[in-house]
């Protein structure tokens, strides 16, 4: 889960950040560093429905996007969770 989150999905999760994902990525992903890479991985997984991205040439905002979505897509339906 990222920092920032009042509860945990996974009993197991460890907390981390936008920051320390970004730096794994890089390390292990060298191939997702260029721009136009991170683009299709946006249009691929449908992150971007408005295509916002497409006009940004700054790469840290893509990644932003990437993470955001993702976070976003994890905690789906959490507003229903039991407590």
């Amino acid at each position: 889960m990222f920092s920032g989150s009042d509860s945990k999905m996974h009993d197991d999760e460890v907390a981390t950040s936008v920051a320390l994902v970004r730096q794994l990525l890089a390390a292990q992903f060298p191939q997702w560093a260029d721009l136009p890479t991170l683009r299709a991985i946006v249009r691929e997984r449908r992150l971007d429905p408005a295509r916002i991205s497409a006009r940004w040439t700054a790469r840290e905002r893509v990644i932003s996007l990437i993470v955001d979505q993702v976070k976003a897509r994890a905690n789906h339906g959490q507003a229903f969770r039991r407590v």
